[in-house]
């Protein structure tokens, strides 16, 4: 749907790529370890990421500058290659347990939930930092996840945590797709989430002024 992407860019909004083909950028799943049922070569990996470049910057007429991966599952060897064609920004690490604040950082090659030396920055997505035994391995949920009733305790001590870690703000990052804005459920919780948001005076920014933000 090229028009409605051109519609977004035109109304503000940072189109991110997500790869061109929804296939896995890595060889193992990151919360169990196991094996991928098809290995994600590199080369492929390259050309997944590349048209999907190509494909964006075609109708918005810039590269992308942000990713976030397909089953949100990355590795060194992607962050390298995203950053090898550009790309600033990566939100792709799922926190599979809580203590990993969505606060931007620099990931290592070696292991992405690191600190290190790729000059990539990552964005962790926010989670619950109350694991649900309702979910695979009892992970830690994201916003859209919780029932409404929860997302405001969350919202409370994600916030909180951000202040007892002195970080100059509170980050919250988000996930949904589109086919979920189908769901009357969902669109109530988004509204519910937007609410609360609004009566603590957040804002929210781009993945373009996140960097400006970060990088002052």
């Amino acid at each position: 749907y090229p028009e409605i992407v051109k519609d977004l860019h035109s109304n503000g909004h940072e189109i991110g790529a997500h790869g061109f083909y929804h296939e896995s950028l890595v060889d193992f799943w990151p919360l169990t370890m196991k094996p991928m049922p098809k290995l994600s070569l590199l080369n492929r990996r390259v050309q997944n990421i590349r048209m999907s470049k190509k494909a964006i910057c075609n109708i918005i007429g810039v590269n992308p500058v942000c990713f976030r991966a397909p089953y949100l599952a990355i590795d060194g060897k992607t962050l390298k290659i995203l950053e090898s064609e550009g790309f600033l920004l990566d939100s792709s690490l799922y926190n599979p347990v809580f203590g990993k604040l969505s606060y931007p950082y620099h990931p290592s090659e070696i292991d992405p939930s690191c600190e290190g030396k790729i000059k990539l920055l990552e964005v962790p997505i926010t989670v619950s930092p109350i694991p649900y035994r309702k979910f695979v391995y009892r992970r830690y949920p994201h916003i859209f996840e919780l029932e409404e009733k929860e997302i405001e305790k969350t919202i409370q001590l994600v916030k909180t945590a951000f202040l007892e870690s002195n970080y100059p703000f509170a980050l919250f990052v988000t996930l949904i797709h589109p086919w979920e804005l189908r769901s009357p459920k969902m669109i109530s919780k988004i509204f519910h989430f937007l609410t609360l948001m609004k009566g603590m005076e957040a804002i929210s920014i781009t993945a373009s002024q996140l960097l400006e933000k970060t990088n002052k």
